[in-house]
């Protein structure tokens, strides 16, 4: 009895968090809203998966659906194509990761990570890593092999938001959500080594990204994107991705850093800001190129296409914009 009243704490703080995390309180996502966003290899499809659970598989160039799917009742928390494009992974807030092939339209099959799916990626053909917000007795860090559906690594590594590979694919940057950063090899799955506490507590870091160089760009809970050098371990720039962010306001999920992105080049840098303010970077002198405002609208998922060249995001209502960088 007592364990299952623990367990229904657990889960209800799981659901507080996500809540804050992905919109504020005072919010009402319907559920065609937008969740998540992932561009395929190619760049030729774009998943979009909703608050109400749905997934679509949609054509970069004219928008159309070309395959809709259900893998969860609730938000879409998660989303990882494989590297042919021939699958997609999506993961929910029940802890349930879904397998779909594309070309065919079938469901694979489902993975039962037991807690809320946090982070996908699609390691090789036989590995898929899934990452979650570390309820206890359920490991932090968990690996699939997709065909027979077994668990095949499982550890307690701290609460990875994201997971982001390095130009090759051979090293995996993964971000805690209390700032943590650690690089892993990707064959074997092996932790390398650890950054430190770089967000120092202040505030918890939400998305992130490696450039082809030796820099990692962090995006905050409170507006803020900091580009460190990975090397040195040397903060280089504290940018104000959003105007509240250069205030000193009282915390606001409404300029939570959805996204951060390196250009294909390394030479400039993308900020998504929820309250709808997306930003451009110069990333070595750290000054702004562009500011693009969305007016009227939140936006709740963003993503770049793989050469870097387009920007896919979303809020309110199923359309999502896709424009020229």
């Amino acid at each position: 009895m007592k364990n299952s009243f623990f367990r229904l704490v657990v889960l209800i703080c799981i659901f507080l968090f996500a809540a804050y995390s992905h919109g504020d309180a005072q919010e009402a996502q319907e559920a065609d809203d937008i969740a998540g966003i992932a561009w395929s290899p190619a760049g030729d499809k774009i998943a979009v998966g909703s608050w109400g659970g749905v997934l679509e598989i949609r054509d970069a160039a004219s928008g159309e659906v070309l395959r809709m799917f259900q893998p969860s009742l609730i938000r879409i928390s998660a989303l990882s194509w494989r590297a042919d494009g021939v699958q997609i992974a999506a993961g929910g807030l029940e802890g349930i990761v879904s397998l779909y092939d594309v070309v065919t339209g079938r469901w694979v099959r489902s993975l039962r990570q037991e807690d809320v799916v946090d982070a996908l990626y699609w390691v090789s053909d036989d590995l898929l890593l899934s990452t979650n917000a570390g309820s206890v007795g359920v490991p932090t860090l968990q690996g699939w092999d997709p065909i027979t559906g077994e668990r095949t690594f499982a550890a307690d590594a701290g609460y990875y938001i994201s997971i982001v590979p390095n130009q090759d694919h051979t090293q995996l940057l993964m971000q805690n959500f209390a700032g943590i950063s650690a690089l892993w090899s990707s064959d074997p799955l092996s932790l390398v080594r650890e950054f430190g506490n770089w967000e120092t507590g202040k505030d918890f870091a939400m998305s992130a990204d490696w450039s082809t160089g030796n820099l990692i760009a962090i995006g905050t809970e409170n507006g803020r994107v900091r580009i460190w050098d990975v090397t040195d371990a040397e903060l280089l720039y504290d940018l104000p991705a959003t105007d509240a962010a250069m205030n000193d306001l009282p915390r606001d999920s409404t300029i939570i850093i959805w996204a951060v992105q390196f250009s294909a080049d390394g030479t400039q840098l993308t900020s998504v800001c929820k309250d709808g303010t997306l930003r451009i970077w110069n990333v070595t002198t750290g000054e702004m190129v562009e500011d693009i405002r969305l007016e009227y609208s939140p936006i709740y998922a963003a993503a770049f296409s793989p050469d870097g060249k387009y920007l896919a995001y979303g809020g309110i209502g199923s359309e999502i914009h896709v424009v020229e960088r």
